[in-house]
């Protein structure tokens, strides 16, 4: 099955980060999913994670970056205070040691590169 098309992308992130413990009642999560959306169809975005993903975001929803990037990082704490990261590990199969906390670039980075290894184009996230 391939994940590339928008509406499928969209299922796969929302299902994901709910199998995380993420709260789909959350602020945040909107946020969250979206800023994944443009991490998996732009690399590059992740590297500029305030002035692009924030302030993207921001316009979409009209509000502030600052208030885009505290309800993100609200609803990750909030994520690893219920559920501790034991939980994002075994969902994202993750094989190295979790931080107790993650920036919210971290976060971002970690989900859209586990989609990306679902996916059958296995584009890497990271650009060299």
């Amino acid at each position: 099955e391939n994940h590339s098309g928008p509406a499928k992308l969209y299922q796969l992130i929302t299902n994901k980060l709910i199998s995380t413990g993420i709260s789909p009642n959350s602020l945040g999560f909107k946020y969250l999913r979206d800023a994944i959306i443009l991490c998996y169809n732009d690399c590059s975005a992740i590297n500029n994670i305030t002035k692009s993903i924030y302030t993207y975001i921001a316009k979409q929803y009209s509000t502030t970056a600052e208030c885009v990037e505290k309800a993100i990082r609200n609803c990750i704490s909030n994520c690893l205070k219920g559920h501790g990261a034991s939980k994002i590990k075994q969902t994202l199969s993750l094989r190295f040691e979790m931080p107790v906390k993650f920036s919210n670039s971290q976060f971002i980075a970690i989900i859209t590169e586990n989609i990306k290894s679902d996916s059958l184009t296995g584009t890497p996230l990271f650009c060299v």
